[in-house]
């Protein structure tokens, strides 16, 4: 488990730097690779090696990480909309009274 494949990323769910990869027995069906939070718990999706399970587990932790940098883009155009909005807002109000003293 030297690989830079295997590195770990950390839980998408409680931030834990320690979920580790095994093998689990599902009831006799077969055995299967995982990786679990030990913090928290969650499972991440199964495959049949541990380099499956481990892909799958970061390729969450990727999923996330550039939903919150998509996220934090559009606050900042929301704050910058809502920066422009009160622009033109004062700049209305500056109309306004520039037709108060006709």
């Amino acid at each position: 488990m030297c690989s830079e494949e295997m590195i770990l990323r950390p839980c998408t769910f409680c931030g834990s730097k320690e979920p580790f990869a095994h093998y689990e027995d599902d009831d006799g069906i077969g055995e299967w690779a995982c990786v679990i939070c030990v913090e928290c718990g969650c499972k991440g999706p199964a495959g049949y090696e541990l380099e499956e399970a481990v892909t799958a587990w970061n390729k969450r932790n990727e999923i996330e990480e550039d939903l919150k940098l998509r996220v934090r883009h559009y606050e900042e155009c929301i704050k910058e909309l809502q920066q422009e909005i009160k622009e033109l807002g004062d700049a209305l109000d500056h109309v306004g009274d520039a037709e108060d003293w006709r």
